[in-house]
Order: structure tokens, then C-alpha cells, then sequence
């Protein structure tokens, strides 16, 4: 078993999209990190402390029950089960992350547990990013929305232990591959290496 430690790198995967109420994304984890929240290269700042806001990044293996849409760019699909997929959580969704680490092993990850997002409502909001009216439990009710109207997904997060042999050691796999990629960016910046 691989306990996960605090991590910060980047990534390119397909990041898994939040656009329907009642999908469904089913992670078995491979890492996550922390990293500053960045709006066209500017560092996000915290109107209310003046400090940088951050974001997490969830890596995982998409598995079978991911409804859920993941791309990057214009490419996006309901990946199929063992691809590389990530959520991005900030706010709410990262309240949530730390609440579901704290009920899970008391906040011991391990390669291979299984991440479930599921969206369960839905928020419109205004120009200024004020919520406009109440949640949205229906579907076809966001769909009566104006196109300009900013719209924002959300539901719980919750973390269980893994059970599927071959889906964790294809977690191990990658988080090992992670690791390898990590060391050779190393010793690639390494003068004496």
C-alpha cells in the first residue's frame, strides 16, 4: 500500500466536468495536490485576506459509474474506465475534499481509494457572481436557462476505501509513473546530476 504524502507538480489530463445534476465521477486516486489558483497567468487573490487563493487537483483513474463528461479543451466524453482524469475543486469543492479526508481513515489516503462526486443541484448566478435565486434540483430547469445565465454544478464528495485488486495496482502503476517522471524533471534541472 502507498500512503499519499503532500505533493505539488502539474498536469495535463482530462480534467472531469461538473454540467449535469445527478452525473456521477468515480476516481480510484493516484494523488492529489494543492497549487495557487491562476486567472489568465495572474495569481487569484482573496478579497478578504489579500493572499493568494489556491485549488486542488485530484488525479485519478476514471471508473466504472463515471458518468460524468472529462476533456480538455473542446475534446470532452464520459471517459472510459482506467483513464487518467482530474478533478479541480476550489471552494465549496474543496471544503468538501477536506471533510471527506477527515471521515476517511482519519485523513490517511492510500493509492487506489475510490473518490465519488456526485452533483445533486444546481446555482445560477449573476453578472457580479451573486447567486441568482435558489438551488436548482431539476435538470430540465437549467436547461430553461437564459445561455448567458453562469451556472455552477455541485453535490457531495465522499472517499472509500478501494476493493478492486487490478483497479488499485493500476493506480499504484501510475502514481509510480508520477514518481519516475518526477525524478528525471529532477535530475533534468540538476547541474551535477
Amino acid at each position: 500500500m502507498i500512503e499519499l504524502q503532500d505533493q505539488v507538480s502539474s498536469s495535463s489530463t482530462p480534467v472531469i466536468k461538473s454540467q449535469r445534476i445527478g452525473e456521477i465521477a468515480r476516481l480510484a486516486l493516484i494523488r492529489w495536490e494543492q497549487r495557487t489558483m491562476l486567472r489568465d497567468g495572474v495569481e487569484v487573490i482573496n478579497n478578504r485576506t489579500g493572499k493568494p487563493r489556491h485549488e486542488l487537483l485530484v488525479h485519478g483513474i476514471a471508473m466504472a459509474g463515471t458518468t460524468a463528461v472529462a476533456g480538455i479543451g473542446d475534446s470532452q466524453d464520459v471517459p472510459p474506465p482506467g483513464t487518467p482524469c482530474r478533478f479541480i475543486l476550489r471552494g465549496g469543492g474543496y471544503g468538501q475534499w477536506i471533510e471527506a479526508r477527515k471521515l476517511h481513515r482519519n485523513g490517511r489516503l492510500l493509492v487506489g481509494d475510490v473518490v465519488i462526486r456526485t452533483v445533486e443541484y444546481a446555482q445560477a448566478y449573476d453578472s457580479s457572481g451573486a447567486p441568482k435565486g435558489g438551488r436548482i434540483s431539476e435538470q430540465a430547469e437549467v436547461e430553461r436557462l437564459p445561455r448567458s445565465t453562469t451556472v455552477g454544478f455541485y453535490g457531495p464528495i465522499r472517499i472509500e476505501p478501494g476493493t478492486d485488486a487490478q483497479v488499485i495496482a493500476q493506480a499504484e502503476a501510475a502514481y509510480r509513473a508520477w514518481q519516475d517522471s518526477q525524478r528525471i524533471s529532477a535530475d533534468d534541472h540538476d547541474e551535477f546530476a
